[in-house]
């Protein structure tokens, strides 16, 4: 019986695991998504980090 109990224990354990990281897994990827087209948004937008950009790409193929 206490073998039962902890296999149903597990067993539940693991699902409801499997359940949050599916949770946490959509609200990270889409957390990334919304930085990462925010970063970009704001990239365009700022000429400063278009310039950075710039002298990195230079600095690299010297």
């Amino acid at each position: 019986m206490i073998s039962i109990g902890i296999g149903v224990y597990y067993g539940e354990n693991i699902f409801t695991a499997g359940f949050w990281a599916l949770h946490v897994g959509q609200m990270l990827s889409t957390l990334v998504v919304v930085v990462a087209s925010t970063y970009v948004w704001y990239g365009l937008r700022s000429e400063r980090l278009a310039d950075r950009v710039r002298r990195c790409r230079h600095g690299h193929r010297k």
